[in-house]
């Protein structure tokens, strides 16, 4: 990628100090660019609302993911207000959403399993 010649508008090297045409200086560019700049966010908390989404997928893996989203997502909070680190809304998420999961599980599951006893009694009955 070339960049251009202020005075002349010849195409220059990012590394080149005078234009190679001109003989103008070129500004001194830094290009070292800090990578690292945003990535001090919580692993724990990350961890804990895949979990939380993870808990979409299946009854009983849903709520094992469930679970575990809710200690990853607790452990990460604290975590989080103790080292001064980003991802508490990725936290709070998973806190939130493996709660609603757990709810919703556990309802299904006595709703299915009501349907399951009741035609198990009624074919108990027929017998």
């Amino acid at each position: 990628m070339a960049n251009f010649c202020e005075k002349c508008g010849y195409p220059v090297k990012h590394n080149e100090s005078f234009c190679a045409n001109c003989g103008a200086a070129l500004p001194n560019i830094n290009y070292n660019y800090n990578c690292n700049a945003d990535t001090n966010y919580n692993t724990m908390a990350i961890a804990g609302f895949i979990l939380s989404i993870c808990s979409f997928f299946g009854v009983y893996l849903g709520i094992i993911c469930a679970i575990l989203g809710i200690i990853f997502s607790a452990i990460a909070k604290k975590q989080i207000r103790v080292r001064n680190e980003k991802g508490n809304s990725f936290a709070t998420a998973g806190l939130v959403i493996s709660i609603i999961m757990i709810v919703v599980w556990t309802v299904l599951l006595f709703i299915t399993g009501g349907f399951i006893l009741g035609w198990f009694i009624h074919f108990l009955e027929a017998l």
